[in-house]
């Protein structure tokens, strides 16, 4: 089922569902064979976290990857200067 995105749901909200939209479904109501409920019709505040459901294992992967971005960060100003 595709679920179309609300008018006040913006580029990224949009993105998001495209992309990931397990995200948008509570990981407990996430069954192993698919999922057990909709996703979220719209991201009501992507700020706060309201409707965006990351796994633990999720952040840990972003977590590793914020990391190196960081580590490459520290050696692009290290060789420029």
């Amino acid at each position: 089922m595709e679920i179309v995105p609300r008018a006040r749901d913006g580029r990224a909200a949009v993105e998001l569902r495209s992309l990931r939209p397990d995200v948008l479904v509570p990981e407990i109501l996430r069954g192993e064979r698919g999922w057990m409920s909709k996703p979220m019709p719209y991201v009501r505040t992507p700020l706060t976290g309201d409707s965006v459901y990351v796994s633990v294992n999720d952040f840990r992967r972003y977590a590793v990857i914020a990391v190196a971005f960081w580590e490459d960060v520290a050696v692009a100003i290290e060789m420029a200067g």
